[in-house]
C-alpha cells in the first residue's frame, strides 16, 4: 500500500485505498490499521494513537484537513477577512495578490 503525506490530492489516495481494501476484503478494523500505517508526515499528525477511531472518522479527518473543497472555503474566508481588514473592495488590491 502506498503512503500518504498530505502533499498530493487526498481524494486520489482515498479512492486507491478503498479499491485496494475492497479487493483484499479488509474489515473496518483492517482498514483503520492499514490506513493509519499508510500516513506519514503531516498526515500522520491526524492520528490520535490513544483514541479509538472508525475508518469513516479517519477518512473524514483526512478530507477536512487535506481536501480541496474545504481548503477552497477556508482560503476564500481568509481572503474576505483580509479584504475587510485592509479596507479593500477588490480582490486585486489585496496584499495577498501582490
Amino acid at each position: 500500500m502506498e503512503k500518504y503525506n498530505g502533499t498530493t490530492p487526498v481524494e486520489t489516495f482515498i479512492t486507491k485505498f478503498q479499491k485496494c481494501s475492497d479487493y483484499m476484503g479488509w474489515s473496518d478494523l483492517d482498514k483503520v490499521i492499514h490506513l493509519t500505517n499508510s500516513l506519514t508526515g503531516t498526515a500522520d499528525l491526524l492520528i490520535d494513537r490513544s483514541a479509538d477511531v472508525t475508518f469513516e472518522q479517519l477518512v473524514e479527518k483526512l478530507r477536512r484537513r487535506f481536501g480541496s473543497e474545504e481548503q477552497y472555503d477556508r482560503f476564500r474566508s481568509l481572503l474576505k477577512l483580509r479584504k475587510r481588514k485592509d479596507g479593500c473592495k477588490d480582490v486585486v488590491c489585496s496584499p495577498i495578490f501582490h
